[in-house]
């Protein structure tokens, strides 16, 4: 697998995050990549804080990058250690957790 770009945006309509699931909202900052994989072209949106999550707080344990499972795993795994409730919105443990370890 392979990125082979990766941008900073701007949203002009509401897309959806690949990593969180929920809704990325119009004028919130999100990443747009385009990657290829087993021959395929795709894209793939995150919100700008869920990338920072992936970038700071998952490892890629097997080099074919982390997914929605993967991602919300660690996610569990830390909201946990830090005494959250896993049964918050997906985006709010991200917001939670990225405050708690600034």
């Amino acid at each position: 697998m392979g990125n082979i770009r990766c941008d900073l945006m701007k949203a002009r309509k509401p897309h959806r995050c690949d990593f969180c699931g929920n809704q990325i909202e119009i004028g919130e900052k999100y990443y747009s990549e385009v990657n290829a994989n087993d021959g395929k072209i795709y894209r793939w949106k995150s919100h700008y804080l869920c990338e920072d999550f992936v970038q700071s707080f998952c490892y890629d344990y097997d080099g074919d990058g982390i997914d929605a499972d993967s991602f919300r795993n660690q996610l569990d795994e830390m909201a946990r250690e830090i005494g959250l409730d896993t049964e918050l919105d997906t985006y709010e443990l991200v917001k939670k957790i990225m405050e708690a370890k600034g």
